[in-house]
């Protein structure tokens, strides 16, 4: 196992003073558009900046480890044939709701100083704003010929295989999925995997806890709701979730929490029957959580290694 000290991330947090400071979803879509803030740019760089929510460091802190973990312990095992895919990358920099803005997870792989590693890093957004602003940020680190943002469209998996496609790669993948809902078709999922040749750590944020939790209940009894539900499979890549008794009943009482977990263990499954079989999640905040998936042990003791310490810098238990 490759030892690591905890890594401090380092994400230049700046004062924004014109944030407007957006508590709710009616703020956030009168004052950005598409997730870009109208009025504010980043006092850094003079570039668009997202909207994100008071979690991002957390999210960012597991990343950044097991991101220096992965590198640092592979950059020998596959002839330096590193490399790392984020979809819902956004413009690189974001407001985190607070009077603050920040880098997001894009910049702190790309200012990581085991990037050095990694031969071709693919940022994928549906955005045109942020795909063109972080192409810019990528040209003002002078990282332009190993890291490139892409336009493509999660429910499409041909733009995101295409993307990949681009580059000619044999190695080793690292994959953030990093969505704000549970939106992303598994259909993509296994397209990214079988395009690197299933060589590839995938990091997940789950949103059960908001997005499927709100909606859990209309989606199992309501056939009004039918198209909900319909992305609910999608997601899951299954075709009987909501027909099972377990869900039925759990969806009757009321029972969320019982939803919640037999929504998750559901997409484990389907992880596991891709070879996925090494899993493991963190919980990031009351929102949401960090699902890890790997088809070696190794990758699975690189992730315990990565979270061995919390973003508070307490020691954690994984099981």
């Amino acid at each position: 196992m490759v030892e690591q000290k905890t890594k401090k991330i380092e994400t230049r947090k700046e004062r924004l003073s014109g944030c407007k400071k957006c508590s709710n979803r009616e703020a956030r879509d009168e004052n950005s558009e598409d997730g870009i803030c109208k009025y504010n740019k980043s006092t850094l760089d003079d570039l668009p900046i997202r909207c994100v929510g008071d979690w991002a460091n957390d999210k960012i802190y597991y990343l950044v480890q097991y991101f220096g973990i992965f590198a640092n312990g592979m950059k020998n095992k596959w002839s330096g044939n590193l490399r790392y895919i984020e979809l819902c990358s956004g413009p690189g920099r974001c407001s985190t709701r607070d009077g603050y803005e920040q880098d997001g997870t894009a910049l702190a792989i790309l200012n990581h100083e085991a990037f050095q590693h990694i031969v071709d890093a693919i940022f994928i957004d549906y955005n045109s704003t942020a795909v063109d602003t972080l192409n810019q940020r990528i040209r003002n680190l002078g990282k332009s010929n190993s890291a490139r943002a892409v336009l493509g469209d999660y429910n499409y998996p041909d733009t995101i295989v295409n993307a990949m496609r681009d580059k000619p790669f044999n190695g080793l993948t690292l994959c953030l999925i990093d969505p704000t809902a549970c939106s992303i078709p598994f259909a993509t999922i296994k397209a990214i995997a079988a395009e690197a040749q299933n060589r590839c750590d995938f990091i997940i944020s789950f949103f059960d806890k908001t997005d499927f939790h709100r909606n859990s209940v209309m989606a199992t009894l309501e056939p009004s709701h039918v198209s909900m539900q319909q992305r609910y499979l999608d997601f899951l890549g299954s075709r009987d979730f909501f027909t099972t008794p377990e869900v039925i009943n759990a969806a009757r009482v009321g029972n969320h929490r019982i939803l919640s977990e037999l929504f998750l263990k559901e997409y484990r499954k389907s992880l596991d029957d891709l070879g996925f079989s090494f899993q493991d999640i963190v919980p990031v905040s009351r929102f949401y959580q960090l699902l890890f998936a790997t088809r070696h042990e190794r990758g699975m003791h690189f992730w315990k290694e990565a979270r061995k310490y919390s973003p508070n810098g307490q020691a954690e238990f994984s099981f």
